[in-house]
């Protein structure tokens, strides 16, 4: 009788530790879930910013070949 109580006592504690970890899973993928808009957010800016800086290198490009040209009068 005395093992069938301590196999319950073990199983309980089991149990615990499982349902412990599952609810750490949860609160990480809730932080994953909360967080994803604000990467997906940080991506487009990315982006935004890429497209500024090939914008001004292409501006920079066209002053330098400007001033070539201007010398060349």
């Amino acid at each position: 009788m005395e093992t069938y109580v301590w196999v319950l006592i073990g199983l309980q504690v089991i149990t615990f530790w499982e349902l412990r970890r599952q609810r750490r899973m949860i609160k990480a993928n809730m932080e994953i879930v909360r967080i994803t808009p604000m990467l997906l957010e940080i991506m487009a800016l990315q982006k935004q910013l890429n497209d500024v800086q090939n914008d001004l290198k292409n501006v920079q490009n066209i002053e330098t070949e400007f001033k070539r040209i201007i010398g060349n009068l």
